[in-house]
Order: structure tokens, then sequence, then C-alpha cells
């Protein structure tokens, strides 16, 4: 039997919000993310807030809060004891996030994620109402530029490139205090309903390159600051419900 550790509870006009501690404490799984490039715009807070339910806040930096699209290449996927032999083939993915805090913690909200596999994105936005849809999405590699093109037709459409290749600028994110506040969040959080979902992701703190990054197609006229890390191992978490909120 489980015992559940409530942390908070709190009713603030009609809405009412139940927190307890997570349960299981172990990562569940591994991936190596490979090839990954972040793009970062700041963005005007009143813009981003209507797309981030309650009870998350939305953070800002500098006055503006930031949105990320952040494209890799998914490689080396198992449950924790499978055999090293033994992986779900690599895939593409594309997320684009924006930064929140709950319950002091600072985290990521994906506002929404695409993968060139189908049946994955369908089995977790079906039973975890999580915001993952199919794309097609290709990646090529000549010398040391790389370049992904996603395209989705189907609403919510999307269609974007992008060409980049590093710099001689090595760094530790948590270094600069722009990198460290946009990297260094090892947990994310949705709403599924009135449940509040947590994730979390374990690897070593982010070592980077920045980049010089050209996305299109021509509407995107404001250049991102982009960073990009060739490989990291990272542990997955458990998706856990932590919380209840209900918006009265």
């Amino acid at each position: 039997m489980f015992l559940l550790t409530i942390i908070m509870i709190t009713t603030v006009r009609e809405r009412r919000l139940i927190v307890w501690k997570p349960l299981f404490q172990n990562p569940i799984a591994s991936q190596q993310w490979k090839n990954m490039c972040f793009l970062h715009w700041p963005v005007p807070y009143d813009i981003i807030r209507p797309q981030v339910p309650s009870p998350f806040k939305l953070e800002t930096y500098n006055g503006y809060a930031w949105v990320t699209i952040v494209f890799f290449c998914v490689q080396h996927t198992k449950l924790r004891g499978m055999s090293k032999k033994l992986h779900y083939p690599p895939f593409l993915q594309m997320n684009i996030r924006t930064y929140i805090q709950f319950y002091e913690e600072p985290s990521v909200y994906f506002l929404s994620i695409k993968t060139d596999r189908k049946l994955a994105a369908w089995f977790v936005r079906t039973f975890f109402r999580f915001p993952i849809y199919p794309a097609s999405i290709h990646q090529q590699q000549l010398t040391n530029k790389h370049f992904y093109e996603i395209k989705r037709e189907a609403k919510p459409s999307c269609h974007l490139a992008l060409g980049f290749y590093p710099t001689d600028d090595t760094f530790d994110a948590a270094d600069r205090p722009l990198s460290k506040w946009l990297m260094e969040r090892y947990a994310f959080y949705f709403r599924s309903e009135k449940k509040i979902v947590k994730g979390r992701v374990r690897h070593e703190p982010w070592r980077m390159q920045t980049a010089n990054a050209e996305v299109g197609p021509s509407d995107i006229t404001t250049a991102p600051i982009a960073f990009t890390v060739p490989n990291k191992q990272a542990y997955l978490y458990p998706l856990q419900t932590i919380g209840l909120f209900s918006d009265g």
C-alpha cells in the first residue's frame, strides 16, 4: 500500500489545488539525444500566458517570457534492465516549450511536441493528454552543418526548416545567467483535465556550444539565440499525477 504525503491544499477564488509528494523516485528508461539544437526567442508575456494553464506560473527573464524550439534525434531508448542490444528504433523530435514554475520548482511547459513516430504520438496523446503529434521530420548532415525540416499538414500544422553549425564557443550552461535559466531545468509539468502531471529527466549538467542558425520559412525574421549539444545521455522517470486542480 502506498501512502500519499499531502504537501499543499489551497482554495482561491473557487479554484482548488491539492498537491502530494511523488511516489516513485527511480528512472524507468534511458535515451541518447543526438545533434541537438536549441533555438531561443524572447516573447511578450501576454502572448504566452494564455497558452499556459493554471496553476502554473509563467516565468520571465529580463521582462520577457521565452519560447524555445528544440530539434534532436533520439537513439538507444530502452527500459531499465533491458539488454543493451534491445532498444527502440531511433526517431526524430521537435519540441516547442516555454518556462514555468510550479511549487517553487523551475520547470518546462511543452506547448507542442512533434515526432516522426505515429504510433508513439497517438499513444501518449490518447492516454496522457500530452500535446504530441506525428509529423514528417527529416535530418541531414553535411560536414559540420546539420539540417532539419519538419512538415505537418493536419492541425496543428507546421512547416519549419533549420540549418545550423557550431562555433568555437564551448561553455557550461551554468556559467552564464541566461543559459542557466533556460537550460538547467529537469522537470516538466502539464495538465490532463484536472490532473497535474509531472515528468522528470536526469542527465549531466549542460555543456554546449553556441551555434549559427538559419530558420525558415522567411516570415521568421528574428534571429534566435542558438545552442547546440552533440550528444547527451538522459534518464527518464515515469509520468506521475502529483496533484488535482479545479477551475471552480
